[in-house]
């Protein structure tokens, strides 16, 4: 099987159809490997944790709803059950390891 190179238009289709994990892991892989345009390229990936972290996104089992409080789950970077089901399909198509806290949430 033929592995697709990471583009920024692969990563806005992702984006465009709401796979924003997906989306996520192209551009960290651009980051990655071509480090030119640094901002803007950090800039998207920012915005799309921004979205898959949105309350939108995070409908949690209730059992992790009672456990943490909605400051513990962010501090945590919990994902959701459909924002985990999106990455573990995303990171099983992927070929390289990749550091999953630090797609998830930069520390500060």
């Amino acid at each position: 099987m033929e592995e697709i190179k990471p583009t920024v238009t692969l990563a806005q289709l992702y984006e465009s159809q709401n796979q924003f994990v997906d989306a996520l892991l192209i551009y960290r892989k651009i980051l990655a490997s071509n480090p030119e345009n640094r901002e803007i390229i950090e800039g998207k990936i920012k915005a799309l944790e921004a979205k898959i972290f949105s309350k939108q996104q995070q409908e949690y089992d209730p059992l992790i709803n009672k456990i943490f409080s909605a400051e513990e789950k962010e501090y945590f970077a919990i994902l959701s059950h459909h924002a985990y089901k999106e990455y573990s399909k995303s990171s099983d198509n992927t070929t390289e390891d990749i550091d999953v806290k630090s797609i998830l949430k930069d520390e500060e």
